[in-house]
Parts: C-alpha cells; sequence; structure tokens
C-alpha cells in the first residue's frame, strides 16, 4: 500500500509538470473576424443598412475599419461593436449596380459585397386602380410615387398619420374629413372649393413626392382616390402604410451656468459635444413641469420651423443651420419677471429640426425687484422765481438719489413710473453724483421763474434701483408786475463850479444849477424804462421849489446794477450794495 500511494504521488506530479510544461509552451491564439454575411442585397431606393460581424480572441486594442470606394455609400461606421452600419444612396440607374466594402481588421482585410436593384416603376396589380412606391424614409421625411392606371383620371394624392385615418369606419367617413380639411383651406385662402381641388388635384404619374416635418417613428399612409372639381368620387380610396425612422439619440448632455438678477440671467451652457448642433431657452416654472419640457418646447421650435418653411421656403435643414447653436454659449435673457423660479434648459438637435438628445436642466431664480425698504416723504416750500426750499424725510439710511427737472422734459412718460425709472437708470444722468442718504432738507436754487419742475427720488445701488420711484412737483413764482421808485434828493450846486472840478462828467453845466438825485428802488429794476423815470422825475418836480427854475428837457439816466460804479461829487469809484439809479438833471437859473 505504501508502495502504491508512492506511485501514485509520483504519478501526480509528473502530470503536473507535464501539465505545467504544455501551458508554457503553447503558442498565442490569434484573433478570427468572422463576418456573418459575405453579399448583401439591398432595394433600389437605398437606405441605413448593417453588417454584422463577430470576434473570436479579439486583441485587446484592435480596431475595426470599414471603407469603400463606391460614392453612392457613406457613413461606414464601426463604433458598436459587432455592427457596421452604412447607408446607400438609390439607384435612379436603369441597371443594378454593387460595390464592395473592406473591413480592415489586425492587418487583414474583409469584403463584403453589397449589391444594388434599379428602380422600376410599379404597376398597378390587377384590379388595382393606384400602385405606390415608397422611398428615402428618414426620420423626418420621405418620398412617394403614386401610379394611377388612368392617366387621365384627376385625383387625390396625399399622406396622413396611420392612428387618425384609422379611427374612420369607413372610406366614406374619411372623403367627409378629407373634403371639411379642404374646404378650410380654401376659405383661408379665400377661393372657392372648385379653385382649390384644381390646384390640388393630380392627373398621370406623381413621381418622388417629397414630405418633410414628419413625426419620427411613426406610420403613415400614402393615399390616392378619384376625385373631380365638381366633387364628384371616381374611385375608392386606396393606400399603402409606412413607417418613418427613429431618431438616433447622441447621448449629448449641458452644463448649464446661471446668474440671476431682478429682471436677467446670465447664462453659460457647455455642450458635452462642441461640435453637435443645439438649442436652449429659458420658461418660468409656474408654465410647465420639469417633465413637460421638451413637450412643449418641440411644439414651439416645430411651429417656427413650419412658418419658415411655409413663408421663405427653406428647408429645415437650413432653419436649423441659422437658429441652433455650437460650442459654448454665453448668454443674457432680458425682460424675466422680478422674484420668479425659471428653468433654463439646452438640448441636441439633428440637422433635419429633431431633438436628439435628452433635455439638461437648471433652474433659477431672478432677484427681488427692490432690495431696500427705504420710503420717502418729500415736501416743498416758500418757492420763489428761482429757488424753493425741499425737504426729504426716510425711513432709513440707505443710499437714494434726488433729480430735479423741468416737468415738460417728462411729459410724454404720462407718469409712468416705472418707464421714467428706467430712462433715468440708463440715460447719461450722472447718478452717482446724486447719491445721499438719511433725512435731508436744503434749497433748491438756479430755477426759471414761473415753471413747473418735478424731483425724482428713488433708491439707488451699483448702478440699480433698489426701491420704488417717488415724486413731487412745485411752480416757481412768478415776477412782480413792473417796478416802483422814489426820487431822493438833497441840494444843488452850482454848474460852473462842477464843470471846473469834473469837465468830463458835468461838460455844459455851466451858467446852470446841477441837482443829484438818486432813485430808490423796489422789485425788478431792470424793467423800469427811462421814459417812465422822466415822467416820475417831471411829476415829483412840479411842486418842489425847483419848480421856480425852469427844468431843462435834458435829461441823463443810467441804470446800475450790483457792484457797478458811477460818478458822484464825493467819490470819482463807489462800489454799491444793490441797483439804484442815477439822475443828473441841469436846471436853468
Amino acid at each position: 500500500m505504501k508502495n502504491l500511494l508512492i506511485s501514485i504521488s509520483a504519478i501526480a506530479a509528473m502530470c503536473a509538470a507535464i501539465c505545467s510544461c504544455t501551458e508554457e509552451e503553447l503558442p498565442p491564439v490569434s484573433p478570427e473576424f468572422i463576418l456573418e454575411t459575405s453579399e448583401i442585397s439591398i432595394s433600389a431606393e437605398g437606405g441605413n443598412y448593417e453588417i454584422l460581424y463577430s470576434i473570436k480572441n479579439p486583441s485587446e486594442n484592435g480596431k475595426v475599419v470599414p471603407e469603400t470606394q463606391a460614392e453612392w455609400i457613406s457613413m461606414l461606421d464601426a463604433s458598436v461593436p459587432d455592427v457596421i452600419t452604412f447607408t446607400a444612396e438609390s439607384n435612379c440607374d436603369p441597371d443594378p449596380r454593387e460595390a464592395v466594402i473592406e473591413i480592415k481588421y489586425e492587418g487583414k482585410t474583409y469584403e463584403v459585397t453589397v449589391k444594388q436593384d434599379t428602380e422600376k416603376t410599379p404597376e398597378p396589380e390587377p384590379g388595382a386602380v393606384f400602385a405606390f412606391e415608397i422611398k428615402e424614409v428618414k426620420e423626418t421625411s420621405l418620398k412617394f410615387s403614386i401610379f394611377p392606371t388612368d392617366k387621365e383620371m384627376t385625383y387625390i394624392g396625399m399622406l396622413n398619420e396611420k392612428d387618425y385615418m384609422d379611427q374612420f369606419a369607413s372610406d366614406e367617413e374619411y372623403f367627409i374629413d378629407d373634403m371639411n380639411f379642404f374646404k378650410e383651406a380654401a376659405l383661408n385662402y379665400g377661393i372657392s372649393i372648385e379653385e382649390y381641388l384644381a390646384n390640388i388635384l393630380k392627373t398621370g404619374d406623381v413621381e418622388d413626392e417629397y414630405v418633410n416635418m414628419l413625426d419620427p417613428e411613426t406610420e403613415y399612409y400614402v393615399y390616392a382616390y378619384g376625385l373631380n372639381t365638381d366633387i364628384v368620387y371616381l374611385t375608392d380610396l386606396h393606400k399603402t402604410e409606412t413607417k418613418t425612422e427613429p431618431v438616433q439619440m447622441n447621448g449629448m448632455t449641458f452644463d448649464i451656468g446661471c446668474i440671476p438678477y431682478k429682471n436677467t440671467v446670465e447664462l453659460t451652457i457647455v455642450p458635452s459635444d462642441p461640435e453637435q448642433t443645439y438649442l436652449y431657452s429659458i420658461y418660468p416654472q409656474t408654465e410647465v413641469s420639469k417633465d413637460g419640457i421638451a413637450g412643449k418646447y418641440w411644439e414651439y421650435v416645430s411651429t417656427i420651423m413650419m412658418i419658415y418653411i411655409q413663408q421663405f421656403g427653406i428647408t429645415p435643414e437650413e432653419f436649423i443651420e441659422d437658429a441652433a447653436y455650437t460650442g459654448t454659449v454665453n448668454a443674457t435673457m432680458d425682460d424675466l419677471l422680478d422674484d420668479t423660479p425659471y428653468w433654463a434648459f439646452a438640448v441636441s438637435v439633428a440637422p433635419f429640426g429633431v431633438f436628439n438628445s435628452e433635455v439638461s436642466v437648471e433652474e433659477f431664480t431672478t432677484g427681488v425687484k427692490y432690495t431696500s425698504d427705504n420710503t420717502f416723504a418729500l415736501s416743498f416750500s416758500k418757492p420763489t422765481e428761482s429757488t424753493v426750499d425741499y425737504k426729504i424725510i426716510t425711513a432709513n439710511n440707505d443710499p437714494y438719489i434726488m433729480f430735479v427737472d423741468k416737468y415738460s422734459k417728462w411729459a410724454d412718460y404720462m407718469d409712468d413710473m416705472e418707464a421714467i425709472q428706467e430712462e433715468l437708470l440708463s440715460g447719461d444722468y450722472d447718478l452717482e453724483s446724486r447719491i445721499r442718504r438719511g433725512d435731508e432738507s436744503g434749497t433748491i436754487t438756479g430755477l426759471d421763474s414761473k415753471t413747473e419742475y418735478v424731483v425724482y427720488i428713488f433708491g439707488y445701488e451699483n448702478g440699480n434701483a433698489t426701491t420704488e420711484l417717488y415724486d413731487g412737483n412745485f411752480m416757481t413764482a412768478t415776477p412782480e408786475a413792473g417796478a416802483t421808485f422814489r426820487l431822493e434828493y438833497d441840494k444843488y450846486f452850482d454848474g460852473t463850479e462842477m464843470e471846473a472840478l469834473d469837465p468830463e462828467a458835468f461838460a455844459g453845466a455851466s451858467g446852470k444849477a446841477v441837482l443829484p438825485v438818486k432813485a430808490v428802488t423796489t422789485g425788478n429794476a431792470t424793467e423800469l424804462l427811462p421814459e417812465s423815470l422822466e415822467k416820475t422825475f417831471r411829476e415829483q418836480f412840479q411842486s418842489s421849489e425847483a419848480q421856480s427854475k425852469r427844468l431843462m428837457a435834458f435829461l441823463t439816466i443810467r441804470i446800475c446794477r450790483f457792484n457797478s460804479r458811477f460818478s458822484s461829487l464825493n467819490s470819482r469809484r463807489r462800489n454799491l450794495s444793490r441797483p439804484f439809479f442815477l439822475i443828473s438833471a441841469f436846471v436853468l437859473s
């Protein structure tokens, strides 16, 4: 038994050694690329197709690279394991064609032959009135052709959603619905139904009718029936079914940054793919739920796109090229409601105008309209022709501005306080120099007489209004009507002596009496005219002792203002503190 055990142990050791040597000496296994088929036949209308393959013992860094020289095959893609996708154009040539797709992997090349039939005009089946052909079916578009047996018959040839048409129990019910649609369209165009039908009825073969703005992954009918302009139905309803392609989602995401203010928000949108087109916008949260953003926004985008297509004749691709964005976008959204929650969102959009990613959403709330609870009480007193006293009582010490102007300059605003405040904030009014705090009283000077003024007050900080706008009005005083004065005089002097003392000032006074007279004024002295002074002078002197002496008709009147200078008997130069008149009268002896 012991020897047997030893033998068994020895055999086990020998087996282990043999196995060990065998594992070390095994050669490396090469990867094996296996095509599911080496030949693919496709229809004449072309479309999207797949080549399936598998790889045994794949290398760690192996890469599948498909290539072709055929111009009618495009969009070769091997990014998904075990499948190569490509797109083939429709074959409009009279003869079939074929092409080779080469697939390279780890230094080896594998080939797949693609054979495509030629287009053949469908013929109606025995007893059928119409034959249909549908091709180039994509996510939102397709082409259809209709071939009637009677080439002279007028008929309707259209497309509609399968779910919608299937709800009608008979062809007759759908005929009524179709006719109601035509009548409504005729009414919108302002023409009769007969004129409208004459424009849309078809005759003969209709080939490659292009329809876009369809819904992705949706079933449709292409249908036809005979009809004339007298609304006489000539055939039954004939139809064929098709389905649009699903949208290929690209997995695109967005980082959305929001910096909200009172009525604006600054957005920064960073897409995960800088080359892919996308759209962005905002919605108040009161208008739509987060889950409803995609549907609401698609309804808006598709409506706008349809308007542009119909009015300007552009394609969906041209619309998206103009409307969509790529790369990082920095934008400011204006005219928002204050203190309101919003959704900011972005979504990838395909060139043909369909969303092809999930919607990325960020929420933000705008600031409150005013950040200060300050209030103001404004009063005016003691208005004069050029000044008014004012007093401001505030609720706190927050900064504010006071702005004074003629009311006539702001009358066009019709007391629209928000518009006035916006103009003050956005205009060139140097508000920073007008900032003040707390209660204040003082005098506003430099005003025009008999003029209405307005004073605007509102909280203000860092270029923004922090309170609503307050205002007050006042009217400056009207100037006094005319001025009054009285004449003051004492004695007269010998004119001969006076002329000798100052020949220039008293030229011609020799042989006469010189009477210095001072006019004391009230009111606006500048309104006094020499004629009124002369009249007052003569009336006053009629009862004086100078009446015995003939008053000379020659009067010299000089009107002087503040800080003016004049010649007198006592001083060659004298500064005056207020307006006055100096009247020199030469009286004959």
